[in-house]
């Protein structure tokens, strides 16, 4: 039994912004109850007039084509921020972390090549653990390296391989939020199933807060890799207050979690979904042989393009990620595959991610949409700011901070 709570939320969604209490009442959407969890139905036209939009600006730019070595990224494959707002740079190319002070300034690095005590071999992320502890997942190591912010090694916990293969990580409140991925079972043929779990500093298993179903977007045939682009695969966000949100690539439907993971609202927004025509699959296979670059393609990925198989349809969206004030975004998807001159969409196995993001607020309401600067990553919201990586023309890459203004 579904019971209608209002047709209007109220204003008090954490903004502090008289604007947004102005067109809050003109928001068309519904909020009902079904079965004790909270429905927040979106209309396709968001609460933002253009005199109440947020707006982005760069505040912070790390980063050179050439010169200061230190400020010369071979590969950034993660950033945390410190309560004091130090910036822990993860070059997974140097097998090192960088550390800058909040305006930018190179203070030191640690970290080396190796699988000796604060040695790293395939750092994959960096996090503020317990007590302002680095954390830095090492797979091939096998471990979780401990740092402590002066950059001496402070132990490790070992990873669990055994159980699967750790594909994301996050840290909350000095524990590790691991998204795992089972190893298939050969004798049943089932999709994997996608985990995320909760870890204490010793690496030990607290709880298992969302068990998200794979689709096979990745199965074997004959032995060997079949890849099923455009799958409607799990996606996964940390938002900033703790909460975690979830969906999947075939609905526009997002589920929030508290923090233990128990459900407590589910999110929609009006949206149609595209079906994948035939000149729609010759044309994506031809956009990813671009992807690659200029040049003939190795024998090996140009069978990997011939033989890609894809969904029914275009995702619904393509990423998530946990913005500041604890709002959702939503990156959207490219719906149809003719592109422009001058579209910027990056290839996913999952879907083409376009530039724009729908933005919701802490209760689920949908705001309107917001474009980062081409090339840009979001990583991580702190307060009014946003961390990312930028990458531009030459593919130098930089760290970027952003700030939010209401």
């Amino acid at each position: 039994m579904k019971r209608l709570i209002a047709v209007a939320m109220a204003s008090a969604a954490g903004f502090g912004c008289s604007a947004d209490s102005r067109v809050a009442s003109e928001w068309a959407g519904t909020v009902y109850d079904s079965a004790g969890v909270t429905v927040v139905a979106n209309p396709v036209a968001g609460l933002w007039m253009e005199a109440t939009a947020w707006r982005l600006e760069e505040e912070l730019r790390i980063g050179v084509v050439d010169g200061d070595p230190m400020r010369e990224f071979g590969s950034i494959r993660g950033l945390a921020v410190d309560d004091s707002g130090r910036i822990y740079v993860l070059d997974s190319m140097a097998r090192e972390i960088r550390v800058f002070d909040p305006d930018g300034k190179f203070l030191s690095a640690f970290g080396q090549r190796g699988s000796g005590p604060g040695e790293l071999s395939s750092p994959s992320a960096v996090l503020i653990g317990g007590g302002d502890t680095i954390l830095v997942p090492d797979v091939l190591n096998g471990r979780v390296q401990r740092f402590l912010t002066d950059g001496s090694p402070a132990g490790h916990s070992p990873m669990d391989l055994a159980g699967g293969i750790p594909i994301d990580w996050r840290a909350r409140d000095g524990l590790l939020l691991e998204v795992l991925r089972p190893h298939p079972s050969s004798a049943t043929g089932d999709a994997s199933r996608t985990l995320l779990l909760l870890r204490d500093s010793g690496g030990e298993v607290i709880d298992t807060l969302l068990e998200m179903r794979s689709s096979g977007a990745l199965s074997f045939r004959n032995g060997m890799p079949q890849m099923v682009a455009f799958s409607p695969e799990p996606r996964w966000a940390l938002l900033e207050d703790g909460r975690l949100a979830s969906g999947r690539l075939s609905a526009y439907r997002l589920e929030i979690q508290d923090p233990t993971g128990q459900l407590e609202r589910v999110v929609t927004k009006s949206f149609e979904r595209k079906p994948l025509r035939d000149s729609d699959r010759r044309a994506l296979r031809e956009r990813i042989r671009e992807s690659y670059g200029r040049g003939p393609l190795s024998a090996d990925r140009e069978q990997m393009i011939r033989t890609m198989e894809f969904g029914t349809h275009f995702p619904a969206f393509a990423n998530l990620f946990g913005g500041p004030h604890g709002t959702l975004w939503v990156q959207r998807a490219l719906q149809v595959s003719a592109f422009g001159p001058d579209d910027h969409v990056e290839f996913g196995l999952h879907a083409f991610a376009t530039p724009e993001y729908d933005i919701f607020d802490r209760e689920g309401r949908y705001l309107g949409t917001m474009t980062p600067p081409n090339g840009f990553d979001p990583m991580m919201a702190r307060g009014e700011h946003i961390y990312g990586v930028q990458r531009d023309d030459l593919d130098v890459q930089y760290v970027v901070r952003l700030r939010v203004v209401r």
